[in-house]
């Protein structure tokens, strides 16, 4: 836990996270990162998912301010633990969207993850 003076009230402010477990049947966990999680509109911001598990089909959905800016999948030469997924960031996705990871297994439970990214010069003429 953290804690600091607001200087607007002269009051302690306190923050903090929590983090909760997931639970999987088969002890099946994905996890995408990204080296920033800030990005601007018009430029393609990479991600790497890594999982417990081969895959060979890899899916996504991007989603900003309700509704679903973009989603597809892409399919792996070889089942493998780990890929890359680039995202182009666009004006729709300001000022954050979540982008969502996951994979279907063979016996249908789904794993998946998400990031939030921030993203800078929301407006079409910036």
């Amino acid at each position: 836990m953290a804690a600091c003076d607001d200087p607007r009230t002269s009051t302690k402010v306190f923050a903090h996270w929590s983090l909760a477990s997931s639970q999987s049947p088969s002890n099946s966990f994905i996890q995408l990162t990204t080296t920033s999680a800030s990005a601007q509109s018009s430029m393609v911001l990479k991600y790497r998912v890594t999982s417990t598990f081969l895959f060979s089909e890899l899916l996504y959905q991007v989603m900003a301010r309700g509704n679903v800016i973009t989603q597809g999948s892409k399919t792996l030469d070889c089942p493998a633990e780990s890929t890359s997924l680039d995202i182009a960031i666009t004006h729709d996705m300001a000022p954050s969207a979540q982008i969502l990871a996951y994979v279907i297994k063979s016996d249908g439970e789904v794993v998946a993850d998400s990031l939030t990214v921030s993203v800078a010069n929301a407006f079409k003429n910036v």
